[in-house]
């Protein structure tokens, strides 16, 4: 059959969470692109529970924010964590966190920490990208290789129900699809790190008789603990009877689910098992995340330990990163060396989550807590209370409260990032310190008319003017016009948001980090838009 040709700027490969933030980022800024998937788009098995708060960031610009936190659980449910023997078992401890409703405003976003299962994620994301003309997402869609020149690649798809073959010339392909990426193979990109840290079981169920074993206040997560320490965590997805759990398997017999799920029960309970997935936890980065004109995001780059939710977010922060750099080369004002910014930002944002999650993992894998804690004895309620001590000890919260994680990662060592001599803030998991030093995150501060700042990024750089004597930046101004790079002017004169970004000129690049500040225009206009577009290294 006589193939046909298409063309596109950007190849997208995996239209998992990471391939659609990506082409959303992509179709909003206007760049033409395919996404391919050879699986049909069905989630039929939810693996990410936990939507950051610098994703929902994303999700509030892409316009699907309020979905996201009607989906699942919804704004009333809580979101406490569990420490249980079983569901009609013995509660060890509860942390207590609040509904979103609960929750109210943020003094540091406007948006929040979400529990969206992939279920309704993944179709939210799907259903926005199909709105946009400049974005063809292809299901059921294979990729079969591709060649890659000074210019183009040429890469060899094929239709799975009709074997129809297909090539698409694009300048750009980028591999998200997951951690057995074809992609990263056919790139010849190496995986480096701990390919098992142990081997689990995801199962994905329907009890409604859970809801009202949970105790009087009901919880989001609950981590089962037994005489081996903690085995298993579920998730409630729905808040009305569908679930996820995930048991650590020892071994290499076939698990017995139903037992499993009764042992989780702790009595006689009916449930319908809708799927079950085996994988291994690994702690594990690409040796670089490109090769030529192909990239890597998400899964097919790093992969980590579930525990503490940060999987997915790191892929998504991939694609928000790469995508305005991909735009501004397309369209001619990225410099040459902007590409290789990517990898250079993102690759230790990796580094830095993965030995987070394992070190989470490892703690817990590390309590083994002993045979009677289960038991209706003096010795059980000796465990129990000795279980609970060990948890709080440890800061068993530093595993659910992850803000320094989600919001505070820098791009600082970047060459496209401009340092203004202050040191750092300190780099927590849990506590996030709001700071306009190049490489961070523009601070989040509530204007007029219920806008955030955060909502004026995105569409090309922003340079913030604070205060009544504004600095004339028309040197500035026209050294980016010069070179094409889109930039415009925003006045603010609230004192505490000016407090807030500490200098009188802040520029933020469309990805809503800090390229530069200071209290006057820089001396060298030129040199500066240079450098924060890539042209210099």
């Amino acid at each position: 059959m006589e193939r046909q040709a298409t063309k596109a700027a950007v190849l997208v490969v995996g239209a998992g969470p990471v391939g659609l933030a990506l082409a959303l980022e992509l179709g909003l800024r206007g760049i033409e692109c395919v996404i391919i998937d050879e699986r049909d788009g069905k989630v039929n098995l939810p693996k990410m529970n936990t939507v950051s708060t610098r994703t929902m960031e994303f999700c509030r610009r892409w316009g699907v924010a309020p979905k996201i936190k009607q989906a699942g659980v919804g704004e009333n449910y809580p979101l406490d964590v569990r420490f249980i023997t079983s569901m009609a078992g013995y509660e060890l401890l509860r942390l207590r966190y609040p509904s979103y409703r609960e929750r109210g405003q943020l003094d540091y976003s406007p948006e929040g920490m979400c529990v969206c299962s992939q279920l309704w994620f993944d179709p939210i994301l799907m259903e926005r990208v199909r709105t946009l003309p400049n974005v063809s997402l292809r299901l059921l869609t294979r990729l079969d290789g591709f060649v890659q020149s000074d210019d183009t690649i040429r890469a060899e798809v094929m239709s799975v129900p009709s074997g129809l073959k297909e090539t698409i010339v694009a300048s750009y392909l980028v591999g998200c699809d997951g951690a057995d990426s074809s992609v990263r193979d056919m790139a010849g990109i190496r995986l480096l790190g701990d390919p098992r840290l142990n081997s689990n079981v995801n199962v994905f169920f329907h009890c409604p008789a859970f809801v009202s074993l949970q105790n009087v206040r009901p919880a989001q997560m609950h981590r089962i603990v037994g005489a081996e320490g903690m085995w298993g965590n579920m998730h409630a997805l729905d808040g009305r009877g569908l679930w996820r759990m995930t048991v650590q398997l020892r071994g290499d017999s076939e698990p017995d689910i139903d037992a499993i799920i009764r042992r989780v029960a702790g009595c006689d309970v009916d449930f319908e098992v809708r799927a079950v997935f085996k994988w291994d936890r690994r702690k594990m980065v690409a040796d670089r995340y490109q090769n030529g004109r192909v990239f890597l995001a998400g899964d097919s780059a790093h992969q980590m330990s579930t525990t503490g939710g940060f999987g997915m977010n790191t892929g998504i922060g991939d694609a928000v990163d790469l995508a305005w750099k991909l735009e501004a080369t397309l369209k001619g004002w990225g410099g040459p060396f902007l590409l290789e910014s990517y990898e250079i930002e993102r690759k230790p944002i990796a580094m830095r989550n993965l030995e987070e999650a394992t070190e989470m993992f490892l703690q817990s894998k590390a309590m083994h807590p002993g045979d009677a804690i289960v038991e209706d004895s003096s010795e059980g309620e000796r465990l129990r209370a000795a279980f609970t001590e060990a948890l709080l000890a440890g800061n068993i919260r530093r595993q659910f409260e992850v803000e320094g994680i989600a919001l505070g990662y820098r791009y600082d060592p970047s060459f496209i990032v401009c340092p203004d001599g202050t040191p750092p803030p300190p780099d927590e998991v849990s506590t996030y310190t709001q700071t306009a030093r190049p490489g961070s995150r523009a601070p989040h501060a509530w204007l007029s008319g219920g806008r955030s700042t955060l909502d004026l990024f995105g569409d090309g750089f922003k340079l913030l003017r604070f205060g009544g004597e504004a600095p004339d930046v028309k040197d500035l101004l026209t050294a980016a016009v010069a070179q094409q790079m889109p930039i415009a002017v925003v006045d603010l004169e609230e004192r505490e948001i000016a407090k807030l970004y500490e200098r009188k000129l802040v520029l933020v690049r469309p990805d809503g980090h800090v390229a530069w500040r200071a209290d006057s225009p820089p001396q060298d206009a030129r040199d500066l838009v240079d450098r924060v577009r890539g042209a210099q290294r």
